[in-house]
Protein backbone atom coordinates (compact mmCIF):
# COMPACT_ATOMS: atom_id res chain seq x y z
CA UNK A 1 0.00 0.00 0.00
CA UNK A 2 1.08 3.60 -0.48
CA UNK A 3 2.19 5.56 2.58
CA UNK A 4 0.16 8.67 1.76
CA UNK A 5 -3.20 7.88 3.36
CA UNK A 6 -5.12 4.77 2.31
CA UNK A 7 -4.90 5.35 -1.46
CA UNK A 8 -3.48 2.78 -3.88
CA UNK A 9 -0.81 3.54 -6.40
CA UNK A 10 -1.49 3.12 -10.12
CA UNK A 11 0.60 -0.08 -10.24
CA UNK A 12 -1.35 -1.58 -7.36
CA UNK A 13 -4.66 -0.68 -9.04
CA UNK A 14 -3.54 -2.32 -12.29
CA UNK A 15 -2.48 -5.48 -10.44
CA UNK A 16 -5.77 -5.64 -8.54
CA UNK A 17 -7.89 -5.16 -11.66
CA UNK A 18 -5.85 -7.77 -13.50
CA UNK A 19 -6.44 -10.30 -10.72
CA UNK A 20 -10.18 -9.61 -10.76
CA UNK A 21 -10.52 -9.92 -14.54
CA UNK A 22 -8.43 -13.09 -14.56
CA UNK A 23 -10.56 -14.91 -12.00
CA UNK A 24 -13.85 -16.74 -12.33
CA UNK A 25 -14.88 -19.91 -14.11
CA UNK A 26 -15.98 -18.31 -17.40
CA UNK A 27 -14.72 -20.46 -20.30
CA UNK A 28 -12.22 -18.72 -22.51
CA UNK A 29 -11.85 -19.04 -26.25
CA UNK A 30 -9.23 -21.54 -27.29
CA UNK A 31 -7.33 -18.86 -29.22
CA UNK A 32 -7.43 -15.11 -29.19
CA UNK A 33 -6.49 -13.46 -32.45
CA UNK A 34 -5.30 -9.90 -31.84
CA UNK A 35 -7.31 -7.23 -33.58
CA UNK A 36 -5.51 -4.84 -35.85
CA UNK A 37 -6.62 -1.61 -37.39
CA UNK A 38 -9.78 -1.78 -39.49
CA UNK A 39 -9.00 1.31 -41.52
CA UNK A 40 -9.01 -0.75 -44.73
CA UNK A 41 -12.58 -1.92 -44.16
CA UNK A 42 -15.60 0.28 -43.56
CA UNK A 43 -18.18 -0.61 -40.89
CA UNK A 44 -20.58 -1.59 -43.68
CA UNK A 45 -18.01 -3.99 -45.15
CA UNK A 46 -17.34 -5.52 -41.72
CA UNK A 47 -21.07 -6.04 -41.16
CA UNK A 48 -21.47 -7.55 -44.61
CA UNK A 49 -18.62 -10.09 -44.21
CA UNK A 50 -20.03 -11.05 -40.82
CA UNK A 51 -23.44 -11.65 -42.37
CA UNK A 52 -21.91 -13.69 -45.20
CA UNK A 53 -19.94 -15.73 -42.68
CA UNK A 54 -23.11 -16.31 -40.70
CA UNK A 55 -24.90 -17.53 -43.84
CA UNK A 56 -22.01 -19.82 -44.81
CA UNK A 57 -21.56 -21.41 -41.39
CA UNK A 58 -25.30 -21.56 -40.68
CA UNK A 59 -26.01 -23.55 -43.83
CA UNK A 60 -22.85 -25.62 -43.29
CA UNK A 61 -24.00 -26.50 -39.76
CA UNK A 62 -27.36 -27.64 -41.15
CA UNK A 63 -25.56 -29.86 -43.67
CA UNK A 64 -23.24 -31.23 -40.96
CA UNK A 65 -26.26 -32.14 -38.82
CA UNK A 66 -27.69 -34.07 -41.77
CA UNK A 67 -24.40 -35.89 -42.34
CA UNK A 68 -23.42 -36.91 -38.79
CA UNK A 69 -26.86 -37.01 -37.18
CA UNK A 70 -25.81 -34.81 -34.26
CA UNK A 71 -27.22 -31.42 -33.33
CA UNK A 72 -24.84 -28.64 -34.36
CA UNK A 73 -25.09 -25.07 -33.11
CA UNK A 74 -23.19 -22.02 -34.37
CA UNK A 75 -22.97 -18.77 -32.43
CA UNK A 76 -23.13 -15.28 -33.91
CA UNK A 77 -19.79 -14.53 -35.59
CA UNK A 78 -17.26 -11.98 -34.45
CA UNK A 79 -15.34 -10.05 -37.10
CA UNK A 80 -11.98 -8.35 -36.73
CA UNK A 81 -9.11 -7.39 -39.00
CA UNK A 82 -5.55 -8.34 -38.24
CA UNK A 83 -2.24 -8.97 -39.95
CA UNK A 84 -1.77 -12.29 -41.68
CA UNK A 85 1.43 -12.85 -39.73
CA UNK A 86 -0.48 -12.44 -36.46
CA UNK A 87 -3.04 -15.01 -37.58
CA UNK A 88 -0.30 -17.54 -38.21
CA UNK A 89 1.44 -16.86 -34.92
CA UNK A 90 -1.78 -17.20 -32.89
CA UNK A 91 -2.14 -20.98 -33.30
CA UNK A 92 0.33 -23.14 -31.37
CA UNK A 93 -0.82 -26.69 -32.13
CA UNK A 94 -1.99 -28.91 -34.98
CA UNK A 95 -5.00 -27.61 -36.87
CA UNK A 96 -7.14 -28.73 -39.76
CA UNK A 97 -6.68 -26.09 -42.47
CA UNK A 98 -9.22 -26.03 -45.32
CA UNK A 99 -8.67 -23.85 -48.38
CA UNK A 100 -11.74 -22.81 -50.39
CA UNK A 101 -11.44 -21.38 -53.91
CA UNK A 102 -14.33 -19.45 -55.46
CA UNK A 103 -14.27 -19.86 -59.24
CA UNK A 104 -17.74 -18.81 -60.44
CA UNK A 105 -19.54 -15.58 -59.62
CA UNK A 106 -16.66 -14.58 -57.36
CA UNK A 107 -12.92 -15.21 -57.44
CA UNK A 108 -10.60 -15.60 -54.49
CA UNK A 109 -9.53 -17.86 -51.63
CA UNK A 110 -10.84 -18.35 -48.11
CA UNK A 111 -9.34 -20.45 -45.33
CA UNK A 112 -11.16 -22.30 -42.54
CA UNK A 113 -9.15 -23.33 -39.46
CA UNK A 114 -10.47 -26.00 -37.05
CA UNK A 115 -8.78 -27.76 -34.12
CA UNK A 116 -7.61 -31.34 -34.63
CA UNK A 117 -9.81 -32.81 -31.88
CA UNK A 118 -13.05 -31.68 -33.51
CA UNK A 119 -11.81 -32.92 -36.88
CA UNK A 120 -11.18 -36.38 -35.35
CA UNK A 121 -14.72 -36.44 -33.93
CA UNK A 122 -16.26 -35.55 -37.30
CA UNK A 123 -14.11 -38.18 -39.03
CA UNK A 124 -15.16 -40.85 -36.52
CA UNK A 125 -18.84 -39.99 -37.00
CA UNK A 126 -18.44 -40.05 -40.78
CA UNK A 127 -16.97 -43.58 -40.56
CA UNK A 128 -19.83 -44.91 -38.44
CA UNK A 129 -18.39 -44.32 -34.97
CA UNK A 130 -19.95 -42.62 -31.97
CA UNK A 131 -17.44 -39.77 -31.71
CA UNK A 132 -16.92 -40.40 -28.00
CA UNK A 133 -13.63 -42.25 -28.10
CA UNK A 134 -11.29 -40.65 -30.60
CA UNK A 135 -7.54 -40.53 -30.47
CA UNK A 136 -4.52 -40.79 -32.66
CA UNK A 137 -3.58 -38.81 -35.71
CA UNK A 138 -5.53 -37.59 -38.69
CA UNK A 139 -4.30 -40.12 -41.23
CA UNK A 140 -5.24 -40.08 -44.89
CA UNK A 141 -8.45 -42.04 -44.31
CA UNK A 142 -9.70 -39.74 -41.54
CA UNK A 143 -8.64 -36.63 -43.45
CA UNK A 144 -10.59 -37.86 -46.48
CA UNK A 145 -13.66 -38.42 -44.29
CA UNK A 146 -13.47 -34.89 -42.89
CA UNK A 147 -12.84 -33.55 -46.39
CA UNK A 148 -16.00 -35.23 -47.66
CA UNK A 149 -18.02 -33.68 -44.83
CA UNK A 150 -16.54 -30.25 -45.57
CA UNK A 151 -17.21 -30.72 -49.29
CA UNK A 152 -20.92 -31.23 -48.64
CA UNK A 153 -20.99 -28.40 -46.10
CA UNK A 154 -19.39 -25.94 -48.51
CA UNK A 155 -21.64 -27.08 -51.35
CA UNK A 156 -24.65 -26.10 -49.26
CA UNK A 157 -22.91 -22.87 -48.26
CA UNK A 158 -22.31 -21.88 -51.90
CA UNK A 159 -26.03 -22.34 -52.59
CA UNK A 160 -26.82 -20.08 -49.64
CA UNK A 161 -24.35 -17.46 -50.89
CA UNK A 162 -25.91 -17.60 -54.35
CA UNK A 163 -29.26 -16.73 -52.80
CA UNK A 164 -27.69 -13.92 -50.80
CA UNK A 165 -25.92 -12.37 -53.80
CA UNK A 166 -28.65 -13.36 -56.29
CA UNK A 167 -26.14 -14.88 -58.72
CA UNK A 168 -24.59 -18.34 -59.19
CA UNK A 169 -21.67 -19.06 -56.86
CA UNK A 170 -19.43 -22.11 -57.21
CA UNK A 171 -16.60 -23.37 -55.00
CA UNK A 172 -14.01 -25.95 -55.98
CA UNK A 173 -13.72 -29.06 -53.77
CA UNK A 174 -11.98 -27.92 -50.57
CA UNK A 175 -8.30 -28.65 -50.08
CA UNK A 176 -7.93 -30.18 -46.60
CA UNK A 177 -4.68 -30.66 -44.72
CA UNK A 178 -3.08 -30.69 -41.28
CA UNK A 179 -0.71 -27.87 -40.27
CA UNK A 180 1.44 -27.97 -37.14
CA UNK A 181 1.66 -24.33 -36.08
CA UNK A 182 4.14 -25.18 -33.34
CA UNK A 183 6.75 -25.56 -36.07
CA UNK A 184 8.46 -22.37 -37.13
CA UNK A 185 8.62 -23.45 -40.78
CA UNK A 186 4.91 -24.24 -41.11
CA UNK A 187 3.46 -22.95 -44.36
CA UNK A 188 0.18 -21.06 -44.11
CA UNK A 189 -1.88 -21.02 -47.34
CA UNK A 190 -1.26 -18.05 -49.59
CA UNK A 191 -4.80 -16.72 -49.51
CA UNK A 192 -4.02 -13.56 -51.44
CA UNK A 193 -1.93 -12.69 -54.47
CA UNK A 194 -2.70 -8.99 -54.31
CA UNK A 195 -0.24 -7.98 -51.62
CA UNK A 196 -2.71 -8.01 -48.72
CA UNK A 197 -0.91 -7.68 -45.40
CA UNK A 198 -4.15 -7.86 -43.42
CA UNK A 199 -7.17 -10.12 -43.44
CA UNK A 200 -10.67 -10.20 -42.00
CA UNK A 201 -11.02 -12.98 -39.42
CA UNK A 202 -14.56 -14.25 -38.76
CA UNK A 203 -14.66 -16.45 -35.64
CA UNK A 204 -17.50 -18.80 -34.65
CA UNK A 205 -18.16 -20.95 -31.61
CA UNK A 206 -19.42 -24.34 -32.83
CA UNK A 207 -20.96 -26.96 -30.56
CA UNK A 208 -21.58 -30.58 -31.54
CA UNK A 209 -24.06 -31.74 -28.93
CA UNK A 210 -22.47 -33.81 -26.13
CA UNK A 211 -19.23 -34.15 -28.10
CA UNK A 212 -17.31 -30.94 -28.74
CA UNK A 213 -17.23 -27.17 -28.28
CA UNK A 214 -14.68 -25.42 -30.44
CA UNK A 215 -13.84 -22.23 -32.28
CA UNK A 216 -13.73 -22.11 -36.07
CA UNK A 217 -12.00 -19.30 -37.93
CA UNK A 218 -12.75 -18.08 -41.44
CA UNK A 219 -9.88 -16.01 -42.80
CA UNK A 220 -10.76 -13.71 -45.71
CA UNK A 221 -8.35 -11.42 -47.59
CA UNK A 222 -9.17 -7.71 -47.60
CA UNK A 223 -9.32 -7.66 -51.41
CA UNK A 224 -11.88 -10.50 -51.37
CA UNK A 225 -14.06 -8.55 -48.92
CA UNK A 226 -13.94 -5.52 -51.22
CA UNK A 227 -15.04 -7.56 -54.24
CA UNK A 228 -17.77 -9.26 -52.25
CA UNK A 229 -19.10 -5.94 -50.98
CA UNK A 230 -19.12 -4.55 -54.54
CA UNK A 231 -21.27 -7.50 -55.66
CA UNK A 232 -23.55 -7.07 -52.66
CA UNK A 233 -24.15 -3.37 -53.28
CA UNK A 234 -24.47 -3.80 -57.06
CA UNK A 235 -27.87 -5.39 -56.58
CA UNK A 236 -29.08 -2.54 -54.38
CA UNK A 237 -29.34 0.44 -56.71
CA UNK A 238 -30.89 3.44 -54.97
CA UNK A 239 -34.35 4.46 -56.08
CA UNK A 240 -34.11 7.22 -58.63
CA UNK A 241 -36.37 10.24 -58.44
CA UNK A 242 -38.71 10.54 -61.40
CA UNK A 243 -37.59 13.12 -63.88
CA UNK A 244 -39.74 16.27 -63.85
CA UNK A 245 -42.33 16.35 -66.60
CA UNK A 246 -41.39 19.03 -69.09
CA UNK A 247 -43.90 21.81 -69.53
CA UNK A 248 -45.98 21.40 -72.67
CA UNK A 249 -44.74 23.58 -75.43
CA UNK A 250 -47.10 25.55 -77.61
CA UNK A 251 -47.52 23.94 -80.95
CA UNK A 252 -46.40 26.17 -83.78
CA UNK A 253 -49.24 27.45 -85.89
CA UNK A 254 -48.82 26.11 -89.39
CA UNK A 255 -48.31 28.83 -91.95
CA UNK A 256 -49.83 28.15 -95.28
CA UNK A 257 -47.34 28.47 -98.06
CA UNK A 258 -48.55 30.00 -101.29
CA UNK A 259 -49.20 27.33 -103.86
CA UNK A 260 -48.05 27.98 -107.35
CA UNK A 261 -50.99 27.52 -109.67
CA UNK A 262 -50.87 27.00 -113.33
CA UNK A 263 -52.18 29.83 -115.43
CA UNK A 264 -55.87 29.49 -115.89
CA UNK A 265 -56.90 28.73 -119.40
CA UNK A 266 -60.34 29.13 -120.70
CA UNK A 267 -61.78 26.25 -122.59
CA UNK A 268 -62.37 26.73 -126.23
CA UNK A 269 -64.46 24.57 -128.46
CA UNK A 270 -61.37 23.59 -130.48
CA UNK A 271 -59.46 22.12 -127.50
CA UNK A 272 -60.02 18.46 -126.61
CA UNK A 273 -60.14 16.97 -123.07
CA UNK A 274 -57.11 14.94 -121.94
CA UNK A 275 -57.70 12.80 -118.79
CA UNK A 276 -54.95 12.75 -116.10
CA UNK A 277 -52.43 9.89 -116.29
CA UNK A 278 -53.29 6.86 -114.10
CA UNK A 279 -51.44 6.69 -110.74
CA UNK A 280 -49.14 3.74 -110.11
CA UNK A 281 -50.31 1.54 -107.20
CA UNK A 282 -48.36 -1.15 -105.33
CA UNK A 283 -49.78 -4.67 -105.56
CA UNK A 284 -51.82 -5.68 -102.49
CA UNK A 285 -51.31 -9.13 -100.98
CA UNK A 286 -54.55 -10.67 -99.81
CA UNK A 287 -54.51 -13.53 -97.29
CA UNK A 288 -57.27 -15.48 -95.72
CA UNK A 289 -57.91 -14.42 -92.14
CA UNK A 290 -56.94 -17.03 -89.56
CA UNK A 291 -58.49 -17.11 -86.10
CA UNK A 292 -57.68 -19.18 -83.04
CA UNK A 293 -59.95 -22.16 -82.63
CA UNK A 294 -62.04 -21.60 -79.52
CA UNK A 295 -63.98 -24.82 -79.82
CA UNK A 296 -64.92 -26.70 -76.70
CA UNK A 297 -62.33 -29.35 -77.48
CA UNK A 298 -59.46 -26.89 -76.92
CA UNK A 299 -60.89 -25.10 -73.90
CA UNK A 300 -60.62 -26.60 -70.43
CA UNK A 301 -63.35 -25.38 -68.15
CA UNK A 302 -62.57 -25.16 -64.45
CA UNK A 303 -65.08 -27.38 -62.64
CA UNK A 304 -67.30 -25.41 -60.32
CA UNK A 305 -67.18 -28.25 -57.79
CA UNK A 306 -63.44 -27.61 -57.40
CA UNK A 307 -64.21 -24.69 -55.10
CA UNK A 308 -65.44 -27.18 -52.50
CA UNK A 309 -61.93 -28.64 -52.31
CA UNK A 310 -59.99 -25.42 -51.76
CA UNK A 311 -59.42 -26.13 -48.05
CA UNK A 312 -58.22 -29.71 -48.53
CA UNK A 313 -54.55 -29.92 -47.42
CA UNK A 314 -52.13 -31.32 -49.98
CA UNK A 315 -48.61 -32.55 -49.37
CA UNK A 316 -45.98 -31.01 -51.61
CA UNK A 317 -42.87 -33.03 -52.45
CA UNK A 318 -39.65 -31.57 -53.82
CA UNK A 319 -37.70 -34.13 -55.81
CA UNK A 320 -33.98 -33.39 -55.80
CA UNK A 321 -33.18 -36.24 -58.16
CA UNK A 322 -33.33 -39.97 -58.73
CA UNK A 323 -30.88 -42.83 -59.00
CA UNK A 324 -30.99 -46.54 -59.80
CA UNK A 325 -28.99 -48.92 -57.62
CA UNK A 326 -28.55 -52.66 -57.60
CA UNK A 327 -29.55 -54.69 -54.57
CA UNK A 328 -25.90 -55.20 -53.66
CA UNK A 329 -25.24 -51.45 -53.80
CA UNK A 330 -28.23 -50.80 -51.53
CA UNK A 331 -27.06 -53.41 -49.01
CA UNK A 332 -23.59 -51.84 -49.00
CA UNK A 333 -24.94 -48.40 -48.05
CA UNK A 334 -23.61 -47.03 -44.78
CA UNK A 335 -23.44 -43.73 -42.92
CA UNK A 336 -21.40 -41.39 -45.07
CA UNK A 337 -22.14 -43.17 -48.36
CA UNK A 338 -22.86 -40.93 -51.34
CA UNK A 339 -25.60 -41.64 -53.88
CA UNK A 340 -25.14 -39.89 -57.22
CA UNK A 341 -28.39 -38.46 -58.58
CA UNK A 342 -29.46 -37.76 -62.15
CA UNK A 343 -29.54 -34.00 -61.53
CA UNK A 344 -26.64 -31.69 -62.29
CA UNK A 345 -25.37 -28.98 -59.97
CA UNK A 346 -27.59 -25.92 -60.29
CA UNK A 347 -30.30 -27.77 -62.23
CA UNK A 348 -33.86 -27.01 -61.18
CA UNK A 349 -35.71 -29.46 -58.96
CA UNK A 350 -39.26 -30.75 -59.51
CA UNK A 351 -42.15 -29.75 -57.25
CA UNK A 352 -44.83 -32.43 -57.09
CA UNK A 353 -48.34 -32.70 -55.66
CA UNK A 354 -49.62 -36.27 -55.33
CA UNK A 355 -46.83 -37.45 -57.59
CA UNK A 356 -47.57 -34.97 -60.41
CA UNK A 357 -45.15 -32.20 -61.34
CA UNK A 358 -46.78 -28.76 -60.96
CA UNK A 359 -43.71 -26.50 -60.92
CA UNK A 360 -39.93 -26.34 -60.91
CA UNK A 361 -37.56 -24.28 -58.81
CA UNK A 362 -34.14 -23.91 -57.24
CA UNK A 363 -33.06 -24.88 -53.73
CA UNK A 364 -32.42 -22.00 -51.31
CA UNK A 365 -31.74 -21.69 -47.58
CA UNK A 366 -34.29 -19.81 -45.46
CA UNK A 367 -32.76 -19.03 -42.07
CA UNK A 368 -31.76 -22.57 -40.97
CA UNK A 369 -34.09 -24.55 -43.23
CA UNK A 370 -34.07 -25.52 -46.88
CA UNK A 371 -36.62 -24.03 -49.24
CA UNK A 372 -37.46 -23.87 -52.93
CA UNK A 373 -37.74 -20.72 -55.02
CA UNK A 374 -40.31 -21.37 -57.77
CA UNK A 375 -38.90 -20.48 -61.18
CA UNK A 376 -41.38 -22.21 -63.51
CA UNK A 377 -45.08 -23.01 -63.22
CA UNK A 378 -46.51 -25.80 -65.35
CA UNK A 379 -49.31 -24.47 -67.57
CA UNK A 380 -52.61 -24.77 -65.62
CA UNK A 381 -54.36 -25.97 -68.79
CA UNK A 382 -51.87 -28.82 -69.12
CA UNK A 383 -52.24 -29.67 -65.44
CA UNK A 384 -56.04 -29.88 -65.71
CA UNK A 385 -55.79 -32.11 -68.76
CA UNK A 386 -53.80 -34.62 -66.72
CA UNK A 387 -56.73 -34.90 -64.30
CA UNK A 388 -59.03 -36.34 -66.97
Amino acid sequence: MADSGNFLTQDELDALLGAISGGGDKPQAESAIPAGGSAKLTPEELDMIGEVGNIIMGSAATALFTIIGKEVQITTPEVKTTKLSEVRNTFRDERLVTTLEFHQGLSGLNVLVMDKGTALIIADLMMGGTGTEVSGELDDLKTSAVGEALNQMMGTASTAMAGFLKKPIAITPPNVGISDFSQAQVQFPEISTEGDTEAAVVSFRMEIKDLAVTDIYQIVPISFVKRLYALFTAGKTPAQKPAPTPAPQAKPVPVEQPVATAPRMEASPDMGYFPPPPQKQDPVTVQKAEFEDFSSENLVQLPKQLELLYDVPLEITVELGRSRLTLKEILDLNIGSIIELDKLTGEHVDILVNGKVIARGEVVVVEESFGVRVTEIINPRDRLRTLR
